[in-house]
């Protein structure tokens, strides 16, 4: 799969980088990223161009293709424990 074709705000970089840390977080808490109830439309377009995908419905995280733009971009992330 590849990354769609939209471009990331800081809101959203800063989202991704949570989420390389983290690496899973509450879909609601995005809220905190964009300071409105835009976080919804926006979370659905960066599930739609592959950034995120959604866990249990109300859980989100990088999906794989995005793990992949990370590494390829020297984003540091975690990976997940073995």
């Amino acid at each position: 799969m590849e990354l769609g074709n939209i471009k990331l705000n800081t809101n959203d970089k800063k989202l991704i980088k949570f989420l390389a840390r983290f690496r899973l977080m509450l879909a609601v808490d995005a809220v905190y990223f964009y300071k409105t109830s835009y976080y919804q439309k926006r979370l659905q377009e960066l599930k739609n161009a592959n950034y995120i995908t959604r866990f249990h419905k109300s859980y989100i995280k990088l999906s794989r293709t995005c793990l992949r733009y990370l590494a390829e971009n020297n984003i540091e992330y975690y990976s997940q424990c073995k």
